[in-house]
């Protein structure tokens, strides 16, 4: 009897479940902190300077498979070793997905692909070990609505657009575990005021204002203008 393959990835050109290749281990440690910590003379201690702007900032992090390919003939094992290598180690930086990280992304490329052969119980085993951007990357870059593939236990849904008449108090959520720029989409101009007094005005149509981020959790803002007025950000979390 054949088990049925639950868990995989697919990168590039290869999907494991397709390929027949069984998950044995998963290894996704947090990332390295990007510290930046200066030793000042008489002074004690040291300060660190690594959330100079309100944030930790992470290294890229490493995610290591195991898979096995089972009772292979020889000739197979070698075609397999050559296709798993071929089909992602080539490839430049790009999404991978995990089935245990259900409606969310990777985006990195092969560090190192390693194939041990197994000639007596007939088996190939791989270490593949990716490269990453520290965060994992939601699949929808905003709430659509689109009830078929909402996650009940992880996704989170939000008001993402608002019609103004004048001046209306709005919020946007941003439940992602860092900070996002987003997109601002206006029917017409429009100015948003955060809680803090900032002022940023926006034309008609998409503003890539990279100046404005939402903070993790309620960010609230005073709207001025007449039309509607979106934020399509993507969320981020430490998956």
């Amino acid at each position: 009897m054949i088990t049925p393959i639950k868990e995989y990835i697919q990168f590039g050109d290869f999907d494991s479940r397709v390929e027949g290749w069984y998950l044995q281990k998963r290894d996704a440690p947090t990332p390295d902190e990007k510290e930046i910590i200066e030793s000042i003379p008489y002074m004690q201690g040291a300060l660190d300077f690594s959330a100079i702007l309100g944030e930790r900032v992470f290294e890229p992090r490493e995610i290591t498979y195991e898979f096995k390919l089972p009772n292979t003939a020889y000739e197979d094992r070698k075609v397999a070793e050559r296709y798993i290598k071929s089909s992602m180690t080539t490839k430049t930086e790009r999404k991978l997905r995990d089935s245990h990280d259900r409606r969310y992304y990777w985006l990195g490329k092969i560090k190192s692909i390693r194939v041990a052969d197994d000639p007596i119980k007939k088996n190939l085993v791989a270490t593949i070990i990716f490269k990453c951007y520290p965060f994992a990357f939601h699949e929808d870059n905003y709430f659509d609505d689109v009830w078929d593939t909402f996650d009940f236990d992880n996704d989170f849904s939000t008001w993402t657009k608002w019609e103004i008449n004048g001046e209306r108090n709005i919020y946007f959520i941003n439940s992602g575990d860092i900070s996002t720029s987003p997109v601002i989409e206006c029917s017409n101009p429009f100015t948003l005021t955060t809680s803090d007094g900032t002022v940023y005005k926006f034309a008609k149509g998409n503003n890539d204002d990279f100046a404005l981020v939402l903070q993790p959790g309620v960010n609230y803002f005073k709207a001025q203008g007449n039309g509607t007025i979106a934020m399509h950000y993507n969320v981020e979390v430490m998956a």
